[in-house]
């Protein structure tokens, strides 16, 4: 131990706090802050694993030189940047103590990271766009022809259906474009222009980094961003009903956004309704494990040819069985460049159903929404593989709230209850499926595969009230604070609703040096 507080007190809220100034010579490495209470019985030798002793946090410790010279990166104003434009970018380093930091050695690197395409427009409210383009080609459109099979593993199979919306949930793929070493000017600059590529990101942010190397061997380094559009034209998809009936009229709507995000007439899109078709055998593992090997194909249900307009296009079609749909549309851009966006429903009903599932007693299990309210209706679509079996659901936050059980008679079911204060901030809903025994145990040591199974699913479920939130205003009395001053500044929280409850504010002052030693600088906090 390098230092010890003795009986500390806590605040009302639970908090405390306090300082350890690190020694001039102390060593470098990870210190560990370590809390133990005298509430609870102690066992001297094996306190840690008794519970009495807990880590809070942990620091890093290291010998740190703040770079004296700052990087700055321009665009030269550019907003919009587009496949085959020329982009000219302007690197500045600079010393904190001003004048130029000169002949240094640079990396330039331009990168673009797909984000959501968001329109102003009030109609686009509820359509997804997608933002990559097919893995095979970018010229190659999404849609799968008629007969097409795919083989795939059992965990491979799943991934693709783990999300009912496969649309432009693809934000935070990154893709480098350009990368090239450059030198400063004896004014610490540096000008260069060059060609954007074609990317597999479609839409995003262009982010272009100028990272100046120091005489340690370090680089600091500034960047700039300006907004990307691989293609002038994006179709997207909106799909109302969270999931369809086998037999019932479904309404699918389209819309074409140019690369400003405003509705865009003229444009031949084709949308294109398909089923899944599954096929399965068990097939023989390591031991007398047998693996599910799938082949999936496509049929067609459905095809529309509509011509864009600035109000959304209704594409109507009736889903004849249970299932996986697969709903794409696709379109060419006034360049002659392909977009199509996909997205995924499942269609509930009387009828058989083969579910994919990874190896093992894993339950497919899609939340409506990722975050509820208080008051709102919770909703669970379950992939059932044993129709007839009755299944356990329970409600779990600290133990388990609430327990029932229901039968599953259809391959799909949708399991509901609304959301009260006792769920906040989150709460885990599981279900467990059991299926009997099918048939009768095999003889001579064969493998039983018509023993008694269970499937167990698993979902975690954020929930958000308003009223629990406070907004926290900090304001400085002065924009800039020389070395010694003292600065002043004002905090302000106010409620989301109702009064002011008693609050406690933990305030950290950072050196802007510090951001440089935390990848995310800024971003981290």
């Amino acid at each position: 131990a390098v230092h010890i507080v003795n009986n500390l007190t806590l605040s009302e809220f639970g908090a405390y706090h306090g300082e350890f100034p690190v020694p001039q010579n102390g060593a470098v490495g990870w210190y560990r802050f370590e809390l133990s209470a005298n509430f609870t019985k102690l066992d001297s030798d094996n306190a840690e694993d008794t519970g009495n002793t807990w880590e809070p946090m942990r620091v890093l410790v290291s010998d740190f030189t703040p770079a004296p010279f700052r990087v700055t990166t321009d665009l030269q104003g550019t907003a919009l940047v587009t496949p085959g434009e020329s982009l000219a970018v302007i690197t500045q380093a600079r010393l904190h103590a001003g004048g130029p930091y000169s002949s240094a050695d640079i990396r330039l690197t331009a990168s673009v990271e797909g984000r959501p395409l968001l329109s102003q427009d009030p109609q686009a409210t509820g359509f997804s766009f997608a933002i990559t383009a097919p893995k095979n080609t970018p010229e190659v459109s999404a849609q799968a022809t008629d007969g097409d099979a795919e083989t795939e593993t059992a965990e491979d199979s799943v991934d693709a259906e783990q999300d009912i919306d496969v649309t432009s949930g693809n934000g935070g793929r990154s893709e480098t474009l350009h990368e090239a070493d450059y030198r400063l000017d004896e004014n610490g600059r540096l000008e260069t222009t060059f060609d954007m590529p074609t990317a597999q990101v479609l839409y995003g942010q262009l982010r272009v980094e100028s990272a100046v190397r120091d005489d340690r061997g370090k680089y600091v380094a500034g960047h700039a961003t300006a907004h990307y559009a691989g293609r002038d034209r994006y179709v997207g998809l909106r799909q109302e009903e969270w999931v369809l009936r086998a037999g019932t009229p479904a309404q699918l709507q389209s819309l074409v956004l140019d690369e400003h995000g405003q509705a865009a007439a003229g444009s031949e899109v084709q949308v294109t309704v398909q089923r899944l078709l599954l096929k399965a055998a068990q097939i023989k593992g390591a031991g007398n494990a047998y693996v599910p090997h799938y082949v999936r194909s496509w049929e067609d249900v459905s095809t529309c040819r509509l011509t864009s307009d600035t109000t959304p296009q209704d594409c109507l079609y009736t889903p004849p069985a249970p299932g996986t749909y697969k709903l794409t549309a696709h379109l060419v851009d006034t360049q002659g460049r392909p977009h199509s966006t996909s997205i995924r429903r499942f269609a509930t009903g009387a009828g058989e159903v083969l579910w994919e599932s990874r190896p093992g007693h894993t339950l497919n299990v899609f939340p409506e929404q990722k975050l509820y309210k208080v008051g709102d209706t919770a909703r669970y679509l379950i992939h059932n593989p044993f129709p007839g079996a009755r299944a356990l659901l329970t409600v779990e936050r600290f133990g388990v709230q609430k327990g029932w059980v229901e039968m599953f008679n259809e391959p799909t079911a949708v399991v509901e209850f609304p959301i009260t204060p006792d769920h906040l901030p989150g709460f885990y809903f599981s279900v467990v499926l059991m299926s009997p025994r099918v048939t009768k145990p095999l003889l001579n040591n064969q493998v039983d595969l018509g023993k008694p199974a269970f499937r167990m699913g698993y979902v975690r479920t954020m929930v958000q009230d308003s009223m629990k939130e406070l907004r926290v205003e900090v304001t400085p009395q002065q924009d800039v604070y020389k070395p010694r001053q003292t600065a002043t500044v004002d905090l302000q929280v106010r409620p989301s609703q109702g009064p002011l409850p008693p609050v406690e504010l933990a305030v950290a002052v950072l050196d802007e040096a510090v951001f440089d030693l935390i990848s995310g600088g800024r971003n981290y906090f």
